[in-house]
C-alpha cells in the first residue's frame, strides 16, 4: 500500500511535468534568499497560529499545556506528515507524544488531534463556501463547474455539521466504556470527542484561529503568484480555490499531499482564471517545500527525543 501510495504521487508529479502543467523552471525565481526567507515567516506564522488551535483544543479540556511544547509537538508532526504515506501519520505521532511526555489522558489526545484536523477541514469547508457564494451570487460569475461545485461543498458542509450535531448528542454509558474491549476503546474514544463540541465556543474558536492561519496562506499565495510568477490573481478566487485545494490534499492519499496538491491547484486556478494563471503547481510546491523545512526543524526534535525507539511499540 506505501508503495502504491508512493508512486501514484510520483505519478502525478510526473504526469504535471511531462504535460508542461508543472514547469519546475518556474521555482528559479522563487530559489532567492529573500523570497525564501519572506516564505518560511509566512508559513511558519500560519504553523503557529495552527499550534495554537489545538493548544485551544486541549486547553478546552482543562489541561495547561506549554506554549513551546506544543509548537515542538506540531513540528514533529508535521515531519511524520512528510515522512508517512497519507499525510495524517503526523496526527497519531504527536499525539502519542502529547500523552507520552505531558501526561494527557490517551483518550483526550488522540480526539484533540482528531478534532484538531476536522475543525481544520471545516473551516475550509466554510471558506470554500463562502467564496463560491460571492463569487456566483455577489460578482455574478456562473457557469456549470462553479454550480457544481456549490452543490457538493454544501453536501459536504451539511455532513460535517450533521456529524458534529450528532457527535454532541451522542450517548455512552459507564458500562459501554468500562469494556476492556474494542467497544469500551471506541466509546471512551467518542466520550472524548464529545467533550470538544458540547460547548460551541470551542469549535468557534477553533473556526475563527483556523481562518486567521489561512489568512496568512492566503497572503503566501497572493504574494507568490503575483510577485514570483508576476500573474494577476483576484481576492475572491484565492479565496475560495485555496481552500477547495487544502480540502482535496486533505485526503489521505500521497505524503503530506505532493502530487495531488500540484494536480488541484493547477486544475483550480487554471480552471477558473479561464487560463490566466498556470501556476497553480508551483505555487502549492514552493509552499510544500516551506512546510518540509519547517519539518525538518521538526526533525531534530524528533531525533534529539531520549524516548523516541519505544513509539512503535506504543502507538
Amino acid at each position: 500500500m506505501t508503495f502504491l501510495k508512493l508512486s501514484f504521487s510520483a505519478g502525478l508529479v510526473y504526469w504535471l511535468i511531462s504535460t508542461d502543467r508543472f514547469k519546475l523552471s518556474e521555482l528559479e525565481n522563487f530559489l532567492t534568499p529573500p523570497n525564501l526567507l519572506i516564505a518560511f515567516i509566512l508559513v511558519g506564522l500560519g504553523l503557529l497560529i495552527m499550534t495554537e488551535r489545538w493548544r485551544g483544543l486541549i486547553q478546552s479540556q482543562g489541561y495547561s499545556l506549554s506554549r513551546l511544547e506544543i509548537i515542538r509537538l506540531n513540528l514533529i508532526g508535521l515531519f511524520f506528515n512528510f515522512a508517512v504515506p497519507g499525510g495524517v501519520g503526523g496526527d497519531v505521532i504527536k499525539a502519542h507524544y502529547l500523552q507520552k511526555d505531558l501526561q494527557i489522558p490517551r483518550a483526550v489526545s488522540y480526539s484533540s488531534a482528531l478534532m484538531d484536523r476536522i475543525s481544520g477541514l471545516y473551516t475550509f469547508v466554510l471558506l470554500a463556501l463562502s467564496g463560491l457564494i460571492f463569487e456566483i451570487f455577489y460578482l455574478k460569475v456562473s457557469n456549470s463547474t462553479l454550480n457544481q461545485l456549490l452543490f457538493w461543498v454544501c453536501f459536504i458542509f451539511l455532513g460535517m455539521t450533521t456529524f458534529f450535531v450528532g457527535l454532541k448528542y451522542f450517548k455512552t454509558t459507564e458500562l459501554q466504556m468500562s469494556d476492556s474491549g474494542i467497544k469500551g476503546k471506541f466509546f471512551r474514544f467518542s466520550f472524548a470527542c464529545k467533550g470538544f463540541v458540547q460547548n460551541p465556543k470551542i469549535l468557534l474558536i477553533a473556526i475563527f484561529t483556523t481562518v486567521l492561519a489561512q489568512s496568512t496562506t492566503l497572503l503566501f499565495f497572493n504574494w507568490f503568484i503575483e510577485t514570483v510568477m508576476n500573474e494577476t490573481v483576484s481576492g475572491p478566487l484565492l479565496f475560495f480555490v485555496v481552500p477547495l485545494g487544502f480540502m482535496l490534499m486533505a485526503i489521505p492519499i500521497t505524503p503530506a499531499g505532493v502530487g495531488v496538491g500540484q494536480a488541484a491547484f493547477y486544475f483550480l486556478f487554471h480552471t477558473f482564471s479561464e487560463g490566466k494563471i498556470n501556476s497553480g503547481s508551483s505555487v502549492i510546491t514552493a509552499f510544500q517545500l516551506m512546510l518540509f523545512a519547517w519539518g525538518l526543524v521538526g526533525s531534530y526534535f524528533y531525533l534529539t527525543k531520549k524516548n523516541r525507539s519505544h513509539i512503535s511499540a506504543e502507538i
